[in-house]
C-alpha cells in the first residue's frame, strides 16, 4: 500500500515539503531491514534473535506488519512495527496491534513523519481487521497522536515503596545513612499474607501451568480491556524472554491460584513487570509477598510498580502499603477500528495496563 505524499503528507511540513511515500508490509518480508534501520537510527541496538522474539514468537495468529515511509529518491525516513497480541476486550478475545519500534532518521524529526505513518498503518485493511491498535509513546509523540485521532486510554504512573538506601563509607553521613537504612527496613518488614492464602516463589527458571489458565478464565474481566494473559502469553513474555529473567511470586487462597505478580531486579531495585489478581484480597496477598520476597535480596533499596491509574483491578500498590506516588508519567493511546457506543474503550478505569503490555 503506497501514497504519493501529494495529499496528505505534504500539509504541516517545513517547505520545502518532501514528497513521501508510504508503504506496509508484512514482517516476514522485511525482517533483516527492520533490525538494520531500527539500530541505525534509535539509542541502543537490538539483536535478531531479540527482535524476531517479539515479532514472530508471541501467542497469536495474526502476523506483524512495518510500515514504511520513502523520500521519492528511494531513501527510507522511517519504519514502525505493528505486532498483534490478543487482548480481551469489552466482551470477547480480539488481536489487537501494540505499535512499537518507531525510527526516524535524524533529519526527518520534527516533520511528523511518525504521526503520519502510524496513522497510515492504522488505515491499512489488515490493520482494521484487528481490533484497534495500541501505542505507549514517547513525550514527544503523543501530543501529534492525539491530534491525529488516537485516545488516552490509561495514564501510567510509577510508585516506589522505598526499603533501605544504599550503603556507604564509614563518618558522620555514613552512620546517619545507616540510621536511615535501618529505620526503612523495620517500617519495610513482611506483612503476613491474609489468612487462607499462601505464596509460592519461582526464581528466573519460570513455568506456567493451567492454573494460570485458570485464573485467567475465572478473572472478572467483563467490559474491561486486558491483553491476555493465559499460560501461553505469560511464558512468552517471561518464560522465555531472550535477554532477561524474572521471578514470580504466586498466591494461592483455598487451594487455587489466585493471583501472581512478576519481578525483575535492576540494580538496587525490585520493579513489578506484572501482576494479576482475582479480588482484593488476592491482590493485597499479591503485593505482601512481592515486597516480602524484594525484601529477602540482599541490598534491595525499593520496589517499583509502574501501572494505569485508576485502575479496575485493585492493585494493592497504594500509600497503605507504603507506595509513593512519583511525578513521572507516561500515557496509553488507544484507535478504535469500529464504534465505541457505551464509551467503555475510553474510560480509563477499565483497562489494566502493565510493563507486562509495552512493545517489549
Amino acid at each position: 500500500m503506497a501514497d504519493s505524499g501529494a495529499r496528505d503528507l505534504a500539509s504541516g511540513l517545513p517547505a520545502p515539503a518532501p514528497e513521501l511515500s508510504i508503504r506496509v508490509e508484512p514482517y516476514a518480508e522485511c525482517s533483516t531491514r527492520v533490525l538494520e534501520f531500527r539500530n541505525q537510527n534509535r539509542g541502543t541496538s537490538l539483536s535478531a534473535r531479540y527482535v524476531d522474539w517479539r515479532y514472530r514468537g508471541r501467542p497469536c495468529q495474526e502476523s506483524a506488519l512495518v510500515v514504511w515511509v520513502n523520500h521519492a529518491d528511494g531513501r527510507t525516513l522511517g519504519s514502525a512495527g505493528l505486532i498483534p497480541h490478543d487482548f480481551h476486550v469489552l466482551d470477547a478475545v480480539r488481536p489487537i496491534g501494540v505499535v512499537g519500534d518507531i525510527s526516524v532518521v535524524a533529519e526527518a524529526r520534527g516533520m511528523g513523519i511518525a504521526s503520519r505513518m502510524l496513522t497510515f498503518l492504522a488505515e491499512d485493511a489488515r490493520v482494521r481487521a484487528l481490533g484497534g491498535t495500541f501505542v505507549l509513546p514517547n513525550a514527544g509523540a503523543t501530543g501529534p497522536l492525539l491530534a491525529a485521532g488516537w485516545v488516552n486510554a490509561a495514564t501510567i504512573r510509577r510508585r516506589m515503596r522505598p526499603l533501605g538506601v544504599a550503603s556507604a563509607g564509614g563518618g558522620g553521613r555514613g552512620a546517619l545513612r545507616a540510621l536511615v537504612h535501618r529505620a526503612l527496613r523495620f517500617a519495610a518488614r513482611p506483612a503476613p499474607l491474609p489468612p487462607g492464602s499462601t505464596c509460592r516463589i519461582q526464581k528466573q527458571q519460570l513455568r506456567f501451568d493451567d492454573r494460570f489458565d485458570a485464573l485467567w478464565s475465572r478473572l472478572p474481566k467483563t467490559g474491561r480491556v486486558i491483553a491476555v494473559r493465559n499460560a501461553a502469553y505469560l511464558a512468552w513474555r517471561f518464560a522465555d524472554h531472550p535477554l532477561m529473567k524474572f521471578d514470580l511470586v504466586e498466591v494461592d487462597t483455598a487451594g487455587q491460584l489466585s493471583g501472581y505478580a512478576v519481578l525483575s531486579r535492576h540494580g538496587t531495585t525490585v520493579a513489578v513487570d506484572d501482576f494479576v489478581a482475582i479480588d482484593s484480597t488476592a491482590a493485597k496477598a499479591v503485593a505482601s509477598a512481592a515486597l516480602a520476597h524484594a525484601y529477602s535480596q540482599q541490598e534491595v533499596t525499593g520496589v517499583q510498580s509502574r501501572h494505569c491509574e485508576p485502575t479496575w483491578m485493585p492493585a494493592g500498590w497504594s500509600l497503605k502499603r507504603g507506595f509513593v506516588a512519583r511525578p513521572d508519567e507516561s500515557r496509553a493511546l488507544w484507535r478504535a477500528t469500529g464504534a465505541d457506543p457505551s464509551g467503555a474503550m475510553a474510560d480509563p478505569a477499565n483497562w489494566l495496563v502493565t510493563p507486562g503490555d509495552k512493545d517489549v
